[in-house]
């Protein structure tokens, strides 16, 4: 069992103890009853808060206590709650809060209308309000049971058919029971009528509007993406078809024929994102079709989108563009004008068309308003490909082609195509870009295995006419300039420069601002590795949490950087704030000159900064301030306080702090996981009287304990087997001794590469592996055979790459 789940139960098992109350613990007694460390254990009950499953007190001790069930909370996972099932929901609150015995609710509606969601829901509210003793909904048919002593215990119970009661039961059940009984009839009986003071009339899901029955449709497809962990694609014409035929089964059926639909697609397909097609479904969905003539309403709602992609937690919709449909679309019906200038063009002199045809694709990328137009490993694996073809050809080939030519790939797996070039001209370019061919060849086997979809006949080919056509000869190796920005501003700074003066080695990088901080960091280490040439890359940035995603960059991918910050919309941000005091134009104008001055903020630079720090709803971050201003040793730091909620909402705050100071440490009441920031639990002050004692690394960190919270495919007892034996061996082959920073880093690097090879996902790249396998042969034989334990324990296979990579971190 999981360290997080023992926690968990713990916690649940010892709150039933008391009903009155929900006891709080802290967490030095829970650390006793689970023989687990304080450390370890803040961890596990801050993601429990974070979840929503734990309540933290703050104070003196923290405290912390199992969120008792919320009666409002019982209807949230019910679709329609705010629109069609909106007053159904409202008439059983009223029924289940009414002061009688037993309560009764008549539900009228057809089989299929939701009856048993709602009754579960209902179910689930009348127990956090304790009305019953247990979370069991009993469900009878009378059709299929017409004993009338089928009910025998008192509880929750969901009587189907109940137009079919004898009169006997009937009465039993007004009578002899207690609890709460739901009434399910297909129409109005009226010796029900007359009893039951509480009646719900359920909506037909062919009567819903076009937006209900969409967001129906759209959780169904929702929960098959997340069971499936991928994509659903649906394009127009069959979404049409979803909202209009007859469902004669209700929301059940409905249900049911998406899924049916979604399991005959995942049939035909096999694997990749799932394209479903109409004759994936059955006849009456693609009989529909007809009644569309008549339909100018639903033509209406589903104006302008091509395709609905599915995701577990968002739908992304694709635009018509003029005529053509969506943007995958768009790269078909160039890519067709492409190769019929091929076909027709025996000297195959047409680098200027190409060149022309991935700027088209490049500018589609940019000004697409779609979402994850590119998936982020294909994003990786071109960018890859184009630095390894650069070195094997000694050429270069500039950034922006990445998302070009990934944007090609990818429409290629999306939209099912048939070869375009003719096989005499397939042969012809094969045998005159014989080097490029191959390189490209090994690149589709790699995206083959990445995907799962096969690649067209003449992809191959098309990407060796890229290579061949887009890159210019390649100069001595030299520093890269990179500019890297929030919003679009370092694109922009890039056209200046690149009108002013036309070089090949600057590039830039543009962060919005509402992007996840992973997805970017993934993003920016793609570009750094793509852009490199060896010499290292210069960085000129305008905030600070770029500054500390390159730090981590650089030691994860072994590129030198050098960073450069020009804080502009900071330098802005200041003159409105100071204009908002009321500040006159000399005054603002001197304190920016005084804030920008380079030789003052040197000065700060090396200041030391610690950040005390909480979520919006606990406001203790002040507190957390007072105690460490009381520290023996304070005079030596600034303390900042603020509040956030979401590592978003922290980045967005912290990066003034990062341009006047080094940060050692943030000081709070949960973890913000920001990069290569140092997270103390505030809980620690309890224990400690100056900053030495605060800022000095625990004596025995828990490694095993706090990968096994960290990873949910291994236990200690895993770690025990496999990692820690491989550790000795590391350290015997390579002749070295690691100090215990460096123990802790390679034990977390090798979690996540067995982690990443257990979920197959893309190989990171290490482009000097080569070199250091000839370098080190003998060491990289004695740790192969070292690792053949760990990947029979976990059933994976490590690469050569893995093994140079492991190498490399030590011998660098």
């Amino acid at each position: 069992m999981k360290n997080k789940q023992r926690v968990y139960e713990f916690l649940v098992n010892y709150s039933r103890e008391d009903q009155e109350e929900v006891p709080k613990c802290t967490t030095t007694f829970l650390s006793e009853q689970l023989a687990m460390q304080r450390s370890n254990l803040s961890a596990i009950l801050n993601a429990l808060v974070r979840e929503g499953k734990v309540i933290k007190y703050s104070g003196r001790p923290v405290l912390y206590a199992l969120k008792p069930d919320s009666a409002e909370d019982a209807f949230d996972s019910l679709y329609g709650k705010e629109s069609f099932f909106k007053e159904a929901i409202e008439t059983i609150k009223a029924a289940l809060n009414f002061p009688e015995e037993t309560k009764k609710v008549l539900l009228i509606g057809k089989d299929g209308s939701g009856t048993t969601d709602l009754a579960q829901a209902a179910m689930r509210y009348a127990y956090a309000k304790r009305m019953i003793g247990s979370e069991d909904l009993q469900i009878y048919d009378v059709r299929d049971d017409s004993q009338d002593n089928f009910i025998s215990n008192e509880g929750f119970y969901l009587i189907r058919n109940a137009q079919l009661l004898s009169h006997s039961a009937y009465e039993k059940l007004l009578n002899e029971r207690r609890g709460v009984i739901f009434f399910q009839a297909s129409e109005e009986v009226s010796s029900l009528l007359e009893d039951v003071r509480f009646i719900v009339h359920l909506p037909d899901v062919n009567n819903l509007s076009l937006p209900d029955r969409f967001g129906f449709i759209e959780q169904i497809c929702q929960k098959e993406a997340k069971r499936l962990n991928d994509r659903l694609i649906i394009n127009s014409g069959l979404m049409q078809c979803l909202l209009v035929y007859n469902c004669q089964g209700g929301f059940k059926q409905l249900r049911l024929d998406v899924e049916k639909g979604v399991a005959n697609a995942f049939k035909r397909q096999k694997s990749g994102a799932l394209t479903l097609q109409l004759n994936d479904f059955g006849a009456a969905i693609r009989r529909s079709l007809l009644e569309m003539k008549n339909r100018q309403d639903v033509r209406e709602f589903l104006a302008h989108t091509a395709l609905f992609i599915f995701t577990a937690e968002t739908t992304l919709k694709t635009r018509e563009k003029e005529i053509e449909t969506d943007l995958y679309q768009l790269v078909y019906e160039k890519r067709k004008r492409l190769a019929q200038m091929l076909n027709a063009a025996p000297d195959h002199h047409i680098s200027e068309n190409i060149q022309d045809y991935l700027q088209d694709l490049y500018k589609l990328d940019q000004e697409s308003s779609q979402e994850h137009v590119i998936s982020e490993d294909l994003q990786t694996l071109t960018g890859s490909f184009l630095k390894e073809a650069g070195e094997k050809l000694n050429r270069h080939y500039d950034h922006a082609y990445v998302m070009s030519i990934a944007l090609h790939i990818q429409s290629g797996l999306i939209i099912d195509q048939k070869p375009l070039l003719s096989y005499a001209v397939m042969m012809d370019l094969a045998d005159a870009y014989n080097q490029e061919y191959l390189l490209s060849r090994q690149f589709l086997r790699q995206v083959e295995e990445a995907t799962g979809k096969k690649t067209v006949l003449d992809e191959s080919l098309f990407l060796s006419l890229f290579l061949a056509s887009v890159s210019e000869t390649k100069l001595e190796k030299q520093v890269v300039v990179l500019i890297a920005m929030h919003g679009q501003a370092a694109s922009a700074v890039q056209d200046v420069v690149l009108q002013l003066m036309p070089k090949n080695q600057v590039y830039s990088f543009d962060m919005a601002l509402e992007e996840d901080l992973n997805a970017t960091y993934e993003r920016l280490k793609t570009c750094v590795q793509t852009i490199d040439q060896g010499m290292g890359i210069q960085v000129i940035y305008d905030m600070g949490s770029f500054k500390v995603m390159l730090n981590s960059i650089a030691e994860e991918v072994h590129v030198p950087i050098r960073c450069l910050e020009m804080p502009v919309p900071l330098l802005v941000m200041s003159a409105l704030k100071l204009a908002d005091q009321g500040y006159r134009l000399e005054e603002v104008h001197n304190r920016l000159l005084d804030y920008a001055n380079a030789g003052s903020v040197m000065k700060n630079v090396n200041g030391k900064i610690l950040v005390a720090f909480s979520t919006q709803e606990e406001k203790a971050s002040e507190d957390i301030k007072k105690q460490l201003k009381a520290l023996d040793g304070a005079a030596d730091y600034e303390v900042y306080s603020f509040e956030a909620d979401g590592p978003e909402d922290f980045a967005r705050q912290i990066d003034a702090l990062l341009m006047i100071g080094s940060l050692e440490a943030v000081i709070g009441t949960y973890d913000p996981h920001f990069f290569n920031v140092r997270y103390i639990e505030a809980t620690r002050l309890e224990n400690v009287t100056s900053m030495r004692e605060l800022l000095e690394k625990e004596e025995s960190f828990d490694i095993l304990g706090y990968l096994e919270s960290q990873f949910e495919a291994f236990s200690r007892a895993d770690l025990e087997k496999t990692i820690v034996p491989f550790m000795d061996d590391f350290q015997r082959i390579l002749s070295i001794d690691l100090d215990e920073d460096a123990y802790v880093g390679l034990m977390v690097h090798m979690a996540c590469l067995v982690d990443r090879l257990m979920k197959n996902k893309t190989p990171i790249v290490n482009f000097d592996s080569d070199k250091i396998i000839e370098k080190y042969p003998q060491e990289t034989k004695a740790l192969t055979q070292s690792l053949e334990s760990i990947a029979r324990y976990f059933h994976i296979s490590f690469l050569e790459g893995d093994v140079a990579t492991l190498i490399h971190i030590v011998k660098r």
